[in-house]
């Protein structure tokens, strides 16, 4: 109960306050009047949203030690202005001595353990990879004889067999011309007796046709003429069947060439004459002429020629005999020559030895290039011991980076340009690293950069609407009343936040005017221009009539009684004075609504003025604020 009735007096006192705060700054008005008259003047106008905030730096820095120890030395204090390099702090780089001697002792360690594995695993390496290519020389060597062997068995067989299949042709074609020249042998003598007493006889023909030409056609001759005829006859087809007969001894390979072709004179010698017993026929039938007794006598000539060509024929009997002892010797050779190329056949046996001994010196070799490679393995390992020793050297060297640069940052310096907010350590205390896994570290001071300052200031949302970023801004500070400093507005933040029941929205204004007192922190009051107007036309905000969906203002009229309504067009405005765009001019009078007018239900005040819409708003929102506490 004593709550509300507290807050109902607030409010009371609230509202009174807003009431005299309009009433003060609004023209002067008679007292004793029940309506106050308001002239039409020129002037300038500023459109201002107020608001509060607090002064920040650009930037600020907590400032910690990249190493931990104990502060020895301490140089700076709060308010003391740094710059970049500026030393702040000392640790005690005692510890951190015998450490970086510690990590350098194992890093000198760790390389000679690494140089050690090295050379092992070089010198193992060159061995195994040596034996290796001795191994494989030895194998490809081996498979290349292997290889020559292989080819050495295949020749030989290929070799062997051919000279016996060559023998055994030669023996089989030895065997045939010794049956051959047996054969020819066995049957000259008849041929050569055969063919001497068939020229024997067509010599005689011959003879007797010569005689009886030469002696002239008697009936006797003429008869004896187609005896010859006759006997000439029997003489063709005597040597027709012989050759009939050596043709086909000669298609069995018992006679030779020369004999097929003698049978073959043999019978063409039998048909010349058969020819000329005819002529001499038909000569002695029709009596002889002088060339016909010439053809006869060389008939007789020609029949000689045969005679003696025929008697000749004796000497192939001996080259018969001649030509079977040839063939018998040639047969006892190829017999001979077949059995050397059968007695190769052990050369086969022999190159088959050769090539087995060769496959066993390719799978020792083989087994020997396995062994060799199989030396790998411990090279491998020797390259691991390599690897496991050059990681421990890293480790070593990554400790002692670390303990290096533990030892560097003992001397603490500024990051940058700056002024000390805060100390937040003394001489003597022992802090741990700023980038420790498990700590955030120490902040030994705050460093600000104050080369750019800002104003953090909270808005009305009643007012947010009007704020732009670049508009200017008037600060103000209560440490220095007599500074006159600008801003300007740079970033509206989009998310407000509630305060007493109040929607505020952040605004950040940039400082322009630097003033070399101004420390972060500091409250400030801040007045954004939202408007700046210079020789406008102005009027009270309470003269104007907001009413009916239109602006007007009630004109005093000289001679009138009631006031004349007109219609202005209106412009920007601070809720107390007014721009007028057009509708009056300067010196008009205005007739303004009274005191009970403007708290009153239907009073002239609108948006941002004095009446409901205006002072009235503000005040309820104080009541709200109020409700909230």
């Amino acid at each position: 109960m004593k709550r509300w009735i507290g807050i109902a007096i607030l409010v009371v006192i609230v509202a009174g306050g807003i009431w005299w705060f309009i009433r003060s700054r609004a023209p002067e008005e008679e007292e004793d009047a029940e309506e106050s008259i308001a002239t039409v003047e020129r002037g300038d106008l500023r459109v201002t949203v107020a608001a509060t905030g607090v002064l920040e730096p650009l930037t600020t820095v907590e400032v910690k030690s990249r190493s931990g120890g104990e502060i020895k030395e301490l140089y700076v204090d709060a308010g003391d202005f740094v710059k970049a390099g500026d030393l702040i702090a000392q640790l005690d780089p005692t510890e951190l001595e015998s450490e970086v001697e510690s990590a350098s002792a194992e890093v000198q360690g760790a390389s000679a353990r690494v140089s050690q594995a090295r050379f092992s695993a070089d010198a193992s390496q060159e061995q195994t990879y040596s034996g290796i290519d001795e191994a494989r020389a030895g194998v490809a060597s081996a498979r290349a004889r292997l290889k020559q062997s292989e080819a050495t068995l295949s020749q030989t067989r290929e070799t062997t067999e051919q000279a016996i299949e060559q023998a055994r042709a030669r023996v089989v074609s030895a065997r045939a011309n010794l049956a051959q020249a047996k054969a020819q042998e066995a049957v000259q003598p008849d041929l050569t007796q055969a063919e001497i007493r068939s020229a024997e006889a067509s010599l005689e023909r011959a003879k007797q046709d010569l005689a009886l030409l030469e002696a002239g056609n008697r009936p006797q001759e003429i008869a004896q003429a187609r005896a010859r005829v006759t006997e000439s006859e029997a003489v063709v087809s005597n040597a027709r069947t012989e050759l009939a007969r050596t043709e086909s001894l000669h298609s069995k390979g018992y006679v030779s060439d020369q004999e097929l072709d003698a049978a073959r004179r043999s019978v063409a010698t039998a048909e010349a004459l058969l020819t000329s017993a005819r002529e001499a026929l038909s000569l002695s039938e029709a009596g002889a002429r002088p060339q016909d007794i010439e053809r006869a006598r060389a008939a007789v000539r020609q029949a000689e020629a045969a005679l003696q060509s025929a008697r000749a024929q004796d000497v192939q009997i001996e080259v018969r005999s001649r030509t079977r002892e040839a063939s018998e010797a040639s047969l006892a050779e190829a017999e001979a020559s077949l059995r050397t190329a059968e007695a190769q056949r052990k050369q086969i046996d022999v190159r088959e030895g050769e090539v087995e001994a060769a496959r066993r010196a390719v799978d020792q070799a083989e087994a020997s290039l396995d062994r060799a490679e199989s030396g790998r393995l411990t090279a491998r390992a020797q390259r691991e011991s390599v690897a496991a020793a050059s990681a421990d050297l890293r480790r070593a060297q990554a400790s002692l980076q670390d303990v290096e640069y533990n030892f560097t940052h003992t001397t603490i310096t500024a990051p940058r340009d700056g002024v000390v907010l805060t100390k937040h350590v003394e001489e003597g205390t022992v802090v741990p690293a700023g980038t420790a896994a498990l700590a955030e570290g120490t902040s030994i001071i705050t460093l600000a950069d104050i080369t750019e300052m800002y104003v953090m200031a909270n808005v009305d949302e009643v007012d947010i609407s009007r704020v732009q970023a670049g508009q200017p801004v008037d600060i103000s500070v209560e440490t220095l009343p007599n500074e006159d400093i600008c801003g300007e507005v740079e970033k509206i933040f989009p998310q407000g936040a509630s305060q007493e029941n109040v929607v505020y929205f952040p605004v950040r204004i940039r400082v322009l005017d630097l003033h070399p007192d101004l420390r972060p922190g500091m409250t400030v009051d801040a007045s954004i221009i939202t408007a700046e107007r210079e020789g406008i036309l102005l009027v009270p905000d309470s003269a104007i009539d907001r009413s009916g969906g239109e602006t007007a203002v009630e004109v005093v009229v000289e001679g009138s009684e009631e006031p004349q309504r007109r219609p202005v067009e209106v412009g920007v405005s601070d809720f107390i004075q007014t721009e007028i765009i057009s509708g009056v001019e300067e010196g008009d009078r205005l007739a303004l609504p009274s005191a009970a007018g403007e708290s009153g239900p239907g009073g002239r005040g609108g948006p941002g003025g004095p009446g409901p819409g205006g002072g009235a708003r503000r005040a309820t929102r104080m009541i709200g604020r109020a409700g909230g506490r």
